[in-house]
């Protein structure tokens, strides 16, 4: 049985992009979350969405959750699109309907 170890994250995002590392039995998942910075995300929230996907991963997937990398980027609204508009444009639209 190969053992594990916890990698700091200049080794795990080395890994993660690695060929190498991409094969099926050690594959290292990478999951990226994009949210709005509209509202205030606390770091409580933000460690409880990393500690949920790892586990979602874990069980569902069976990936070793010391090798999980999950990174969360807050989007500036302006940046935010749907259906072909910024955010905002969107929105107002679907008031209207």
């Amino acid at each position: 049985m190969r053992g594990y170890r916890h990698l700091n994250c200049a080794e795990a995002a080395t890994r993660a992009l690695s060929p190498s590392y991409q094969s099926k039995e050690s594959a290292m998942p990478y999951v990226n979350i994009k949210i709005t910075q509209e509202g205030h995300v606390t770091p409580e929230q933000k460690a409880a969405l990393i500690r949920g996907v790892t586990d979602l991963l874990a069980n569902v997937l069976h990936k070793n959750p010391a090798s999980t990398v999950v990174t969360i980027d807050e989007v500036p609204l302006e940046n935010w699109g749907l259906g072909g508009d910024p955010i905002l444009v969107a929105r107002e639209k679907n008031q209207k309907k």
